[in-house]
């Protein structure tokens, strides 16, 4: 897990001071799967 600076989501620095982004690093292979349900959800 890493947190990601959120000055790049918003056009005034300001409006995303009170926030914190995080994001959840997955290895190809389960994306991949992910990917794989969603479709099949979609149908």
């Amino acid at each position: 897990m890493v947190a990601i600076p959120n000055a790049v989501f918003y056009d005034h620095r300001e409006a995303g001071a009170p926030f914190v982004r995080f994001a959840f690093c997955k290895r190809v292979s389960v994306l991949e799967e992910a990917a794989t349900r969603l479709k099949a959800l979609a149908g």
